[in-house]
């Protein structure tokens, strides 16, 4: 958070011991590619650009200034990353740089994140990290002076930094409770799963030191990754794991899983304390998208266990609060996902607290941004640019608490949070398979993901029968009317034989492939047969650099049409969140569905339509038609999920469903694929058809159950 400018027995800052300039404006003016200034150094560039400097002793410094200004006509984002020979260190790249001013940008080491055990005795080199947003549509011409690189050793002080006399004078005195009515025991939304990629244990296996898979003593606990994840980290400082301590209290009633609770918050905010003029970096303790997770899972906690709390850490936490949400107001993280849910929490801190003095600025700031970003982000079918049901299930969540604490407070909201927010859950309820599972488009984790807890909260307030019908798994509520389900921004088809739990189904998608998550996936499809997953999507189980990560997002991972063994070449991000209107045609005169893509493949032009023909609701038929000047090697991939066997070109699962081409000359060859199930990977077989030869080309698949003898 930036500094209050408060006096130091209101506001903790901490007391600098040593300080030094580690790179000044002679040692920039040595980087090649810098333009020497009279007190700086000019650097030029296009997008995104770097400054490597190495050789110096960072061991003895716990916060890094940087002098800098943006002479560009945009905003910059900027971030350092220092490096060894076996690890890096990086913040992000996520400092706001407004154009014209000149600045000292702050990076204590608690913006930081990391792989494994960080060695900052090792590092050998630093980098500076300059871009533009994503969300700039075009590259632009960019420059920035640099001036120094500085040094500094601090004494960091306990959590929270915010005193008590601090905290009273941000007190309404004639008001004495928060209104935590919402978030209670009995809300249907608190059973709803918190967004974590990896199961989470019961509160018996975290109390004896199992959290999200890992082995956590209980001394020193904050201070652990046994798995050297950095991913792990931040869900860990997130706190989602203590839903289930509250839920194993709310079943039980034993006080332990409270106690535990209060011990564990307590020694998080004293030993976390909040950073002072950064944003957070990449840091899991106040990366902006943790710190609002954070305070989401602390709302449950004040709502059910608050009177079981000490006092001692019921003041620590509304201190905490406040510094939590002063952070939120002064820095917003990427302007995806990660913004809704900051803003979520924002407002719902606002309408709860009442009694801090900035309530209501929360509340007013909080809604100004979600109803910008919902005019920005969401299509108009009703789906979330990323186009992920992870995703979009996270930011109609957050509007959705929104949406009913503000009622429950009397709070007036936009129109948003009526019409348009119901017709956002649509989506995830025709993204329902026939075992209530939904389909992993793009970063959406496991390829067996239900949002079944969401649909029954959002079908409770929206007095919808039939997204009750998709939360109760079919034992209330009313089936869905449409079999054949369009959303045609989003790029998205479903088809299906009925509702029933064999039924048949296919996902296929045909439009952008989305703004920050988006996989090589164009054309794909998800396909169950007879209430059996059969081809699927195969999720991604984890974010972190790696092969395995580039497999799952490349073209290879899913049920899609290579050229020369790839997918399509790069599109700008301009692209990626276009509207897929003219790319999927739904022809009302039979169950088909066309989608058209064209693109560059290695800077040559390809245009290939894949069209899916649903026959009597007892079969599929294929088709995808690939044109181009150049000749090429063309490969249909097929995910198979289950035990498969390949007789003549044709794939048999055990039960008689079989795909089958109707194309002649085409090779056949199995390889291992993965596929993400319940936060683990799954090894699978991948079924790749391949041909060499002039185009066009017009390939038929025909899917359908065969009788077995």
């Amino acid at each position: 958070m930036k500094n209050p400018l408060h006096d130091k027995k209101s506001f903790l800052t901490d007391e600098i011991i040593t300080r030094e300039i580690l790179f000044d404006a002679g040692d920039f003016c040595n980087v090649d590619s810098s333009v020497k200034q009279k007190d700086s150094a000019l650097f030029n560039f296009t997008g995104r650009f770097s400054v490597k400097l190495t050789h110096h002793n960072f061991f003895g410094f716990n916060t890094f200034i940087l002098k800098i200004k943006n002479l560009s006509k945009k905003s910059l984002l900027c971030g350092l990353k220092f490096h060894n020979d076996s690890q890096f260190f990086f913040t992000g790249d996520r400092e706001f740089l407004t154009a014209g001013e000149p600045v000292a940008l702050h990076f204590p080491v608690e913006c930081f994140g990391y792989y494994g055990t960080p060695e900052w005795s090792q590092i050998k080199g630093v980098e500076i990290m300059l871009k533009t947003e994503k969300t700039d549509m075009e590259d632009t011409d960019c420059s920035v002076l640099i001036t120094s690189l500085e040094g500094i050793y601090r004494n960091i002080s306990s959590g929270p930094r915010l005193s008590d006399g601090g905290f009273r004078d941000r007190l309404i005195e004639e008001i004495k409770e928060h209104s935590i009515n919402f978030f209670n025991g009995n809300n249907p939304a608190f059973f709803i799963p918190p967004p974590c990629p990896r199961q989470i244990e019961s509160a018996g296996h975290i109390m004896t030191g199992t959290v999200m898979g890992q082995t956590i003593s209980e001394k020193d606990f904050w201070s652990q990754n046994p798995s050297g994840s950095l991913e792990w980290s931040h869900f860990f400082h997130r706190h989602h794991f203590m839903r289930s301590l509250l839920k194993g209290f709310l079943d039980t009633g034993d006080i332990q899983y409270i106690r535990f609770i209060d011990k564990l918050i307590k020694t998080w905010i004293v030993k976390n304390p909040v950073p002072v003029d950064s944003n957070g970096g990449a840091s899991p303790s106040w990366e902006t998208l943790s710190a609002a997770w954070r305070l989401r899972e602390w709302l449950w906690i004040c709502g059910i266990a608050w009177d079981f709390l000490s006092k001692e850490t019921e003041n620590l936490m509304m201190r905490s609060i406040w510094e939590h949400c002063r952070h939120l107001m002064d820095y917003r993280g990427h302007q995806n996902n990660w913004i809704i849910v900051e803003s979520s929490a924002l407002c719902l801190c606002g309408m709860i607290f009442h009694q801090f003095r900035e309530s209501e600025l929360w509340v007013k700031e909080g809604i100004r941004r979600l109803e910008y970003e919902f005019k920005r982000q969401f299509f108009p079918d009703g789906v979330h640019y990323e186009i992920s049901p992870l995703y979009h299930s996270i930011c109609v969540n957050a509007l959705l608490d929104v949406k009913v604490c503000g009622e429950i407070n009397n709070i007036k909201l936009p129109e948003l949070f009526n019409a348009p927010l119901e017709k956002c859950f649509e989506y995830l309820l025709y993204l329902c398979r026939p075992d209530f599972t939904c389909p992993s488009v793009n970063d959406s984790w496991s390829a067996d993901r239900s949002y079944k807890e969401l649909l029954l909260f959002a079908g409770k307030i929206f007095r919808r029968s039939d997204f009750i019908w998709a939360g109760t798994e079919g034992l209330s509520g009313r089936e869905p009317e449409e079999k054949i389900k369009i959303f045609p921004h989003a790029g998205i088809a479903i088809m299906r034989s009925d509702f029933k739990r064999k039924g048949h189904y296919v996902l296929f998608r045909s439009g952008p492939s989305g703004a920050y998550h988006g996989h090589d996936d164009i054309l794909s499809l998800d396909i169950t047969y007879g209430g059996i997953k059969r081809f699927l999507d195969p999720g991604i189980t984890s974010y972190e650099p790696g092969l395995l990560t580039d497999y799952y997002r490349s073209a290879p991972a899913h049920n899609t049409v290579l050229i020369n063994g790839r997918g399509p070449d790069s599109v700008s991000f301009k692209e990626r969140i276009k509207s897929g209107e003219d790319r999927i045609f739904y022809e009302e005169d039979g169950e088909r569905v066309k989608g058209i893509y064209r693109g560059t493949w290695g800077n040559v032009a390809y245009s290939i339509t894949r069209t899916v023909t649903f026959i009597k609701g007892e079969y599929w038929l294929i088709e995808d038609f690939i044109d181009s000047p150049c000749d090429c090697t063309v490969t249909i991939c097929w995910q198979c999920y289950g035990s498969v066997e390949i007789d003549k070109e044709t794939v048999i699962f055990p039960d008689g469903f079989s795909l089958k081409p109707l194309y002649p000359g085409l090779t056949c060859e199995s390889t291992g694929s993965w596929i993400s199930l319940n936060g683990s990977d799954r090894l699978f077989k991948c079924v790749k058809f391949n041909l060499y030869d002039s185009l066009p080309v017009r390939l038929l698949w025909k899917l359908e159950r065969r009788n077995i003898l």
